[in-house]
């Protein structure tokens, strides 16, 4: 009698809904980012949002992560994770990557970086300090609102300044980050495929 195969044990059950951010014309990531999430996570959890494209790429992409957030609330999702579509699992850190997100998740926290840039950190605890890249987080339901009014406070310095990086989501989060219950994965459990970025005008690779 053949032996029935095991499936492999389900991950990222503690996660409620998946989504990710995709401008129509990005096909090609739309494949790609559907390829890293399907092995993880059943279609009916996860969900494409069709990115707010502005002539400024950083206005353009506040908008979009507002909007998931308040998609997210709206759905009442006990807590939402948000990929952009350029975002990949780094194979080499995975299992050891997982289990600490795991662990975080199963604590009382606002926001996990599931990847990150520049971070600072405290040793141990994973308390995050400081980091950006809106690349992949874990976003707890109590703290949607906290988000979003940071995140409009980014949106609306964008539009009054003509020179406003210093007010980019990625950056402008950072006053909440050791405030709050930031945490973040450390190795990195994601990190920024290298190609065309839309919103730099330029081929990238940011090397997380």
């Amino acid at each position: 009698m053949c032996k029935k195969k095991e499936m492999p044990e389900s991950k990222f059950g503690f996660v409620d809904h998946v989504v990710y951010i995709n401008l129509d014309h990005r096909t090609d990531r739309w494949d790609q980012i559907l390829a890293e999430l399907a092995p993880h996570f059943p279609p009916e959890k996860v969900t494409r949002f069709s990115a707010i494209q502005r002539e400024n790429g950083a206005l353009g992409c506040t908008a979009s992560h507002i909007a998931v957030i308040e998609m997210a609330k709206a759905a009442g999702w006990k807590n939402v994770l948000v990929v952009e579509d350029d975002a990949m699992w780094i194979s080499e850190n995975f299992e050891e990557a997982y289990a600490t997100l795991e662990r975080l998740a199963a604590g009382a926290y606002d926001t996990i970086m599931l990847s990150s840039a520049c971070a600072r950190w405290y040793i141990g605890s994973l308390k995050l300090i400081t980091a950006q890249t809106t690349a992949a987080y874990l976003v707890n339901s109590s703290y949607y609102e906290t988000l979003l009014s940071n995140f409009r406070e980014s949106r609306d310095l964008l539009e009054s300044l003509s020179d406003g990086n210093q007010y980019a989501l990625d950056q402008y989060w950072k006053r909440l980050q050791q405030r709050d219950n930031w945490f973040v994965v450390i190795p990195s459990l994601m990190k920024q495929r290298p190609g065309y970025s839309d919103i730099e005008h330029k081929n990238v690779d940011y090397r997380l």
